[in-house]
């Protein structure tokens, strides 16, 4: 997401196409909640990884969102 947020601060220096795309983006609500599930899947990756790491043991995650 911090990414994203860099990208999207530096709009103004790309294409009009490009700068749209990125306004439709945060515009509409389907791709934000698509946004949040990639940043909470990020979070969740690199806890698992930490994990794993610290403890020698492996976690399963799957792909499954509730709702």
């Amino acid at each position: 997401m911090a990414l994203f947020a860099d990208l999207y601060s530096a709009r103004q220096n790309f294409s009009a196409r490009l700068n749209r795309r990125l306004e439709e983006l945060v515009a509409d609500p389907d791709d934000r909640d698509l946004l949040c599930r990639y940043d909470a899947l990020h979070h969740a990756l690199g806890a698992a990884y930490t994990h794993s790491y610290l403890t020698q043991k492996h976690l399963l995650m799957t792909n499954r969102w509730p709702g």
